[in-house]
């Protein structure tokens, strides 16, 4: 269920705002309901690094995110004040728009991993059945203190 309030569906037609942001359904699910911030990914205009500044003194960055000039924000729920750094021009759907230097904003996402899907895409069954498991290989989180005795690290 979306009920999206006037000011808002001109810009979801034209891709500026995420539809799921008013998705009620989604975010009254177990995943979301227990927040008290709303989670957002907010693309600037590389011409007006100002929209930046601006918008970050209201919330929280969570993560810059330099590959698609955006960053990843938490904002308390229901904050008013966002939506008004967020968009501007009169409360008409036909006349609303993001803010200057503020091309799109987007939900940030609850994403579940589904293996079924994800170990397929890289290879895990072909691997497993060419006998490889794994064992003998070091994670990025494994120290030499905590690895078992392998091949690549004899004595630990």
């Amino acid at each position: 269920m979306y009920p999206v309030p006037a000011d808002a569906r001109g810009l979801i037609q034209d891709g500026r705002l995420d539809r799921r942001l008013f998705d009620i359904t989604t975010l009254s699910s177990p995943a979301y309901a227990h927040r008290q911030d709303l989670r957002l990914i907010v693309r600037y205009d590389t011409a007006r690094p100002a929209a930046r500044t601006a918008l970050r003194a209201d919330v929280r960055t969570q993560r810059t995110l330099n590959s698609i000039n955006a960053d990843a924000l938490t904002a308390p729920a229901g904050d008013a004040q966002l939506w008004s750094t967020l968009n501007t021009g009169p409360a008409s759907a036909a006349d609303r728009g993001t803010a200057p230097g503020i091309p799109s904003v987007w939900l940030d996402a609850v994403v579940e991993a589904r293996l079924d899907r994800s170990v397929p895409q890289f290879g895990g069954p072909q691997a497993w059945k060419a006998g490889l498991d794994g064992l003998d290989r070091v994670s990025p989180s494994s120290t030499p203190a905590s690895m078992p005795p392998t091949p690549t690290w004899p004595g630990r």
